[in-house]
């Protein structure tokens, strides 16, 4: 559920329009993604100019990705492992590889 977490004068009264704000309604409804949606969902999350977290923010308005979006603990280079939320493997390699860093060891989706 989209969310406002930013209470003054300046925050919309609705969440403003947005490409990810829809895209996170169409996950919500079950659709399925084209693989340019699912690269613009991990992209705007965790890509270069990403927020580097599971809840995308836009004026005032939050959308928590990580309620709807599969786990998923990734393995660099020198030996950290962290913990992403993305639509699949591919579109979270995609993004995490774009904005440098460490190298990608391993990637595992983690199941409940």
């Amino acid at each position: 559920m989209i969310y406002q977490f930013a209470f003054h004068s300046n925050v919309p009264a609705r969440p403003p329009a947005s490409q990810m704000f829809d895209l996170y309604y169409r996950i919500h409804a079950g659709e399925k993604l084209s693989r340019e949606e699912k690269d613009r969902v991990a992209d705007a999350l965790y890509g270069l100019f990403g927020q580097s977290n599971a809840t995308f923010k836009l004026g005032g308005w939050a959308a928590p990705f990580a309620r709807l979006l599969p786990c998923f603990w990734v393995q660099f280079t020198y030996g950290s492992i962290e913990q992403y939320f993305a639509p699949d493997k591919v579109s979270l390699r995609q993004a995490l590889t774009s904005r440098g860093g460490p190298g990608i060891v391993r990637i595992v989706q983690i199941t409940e």
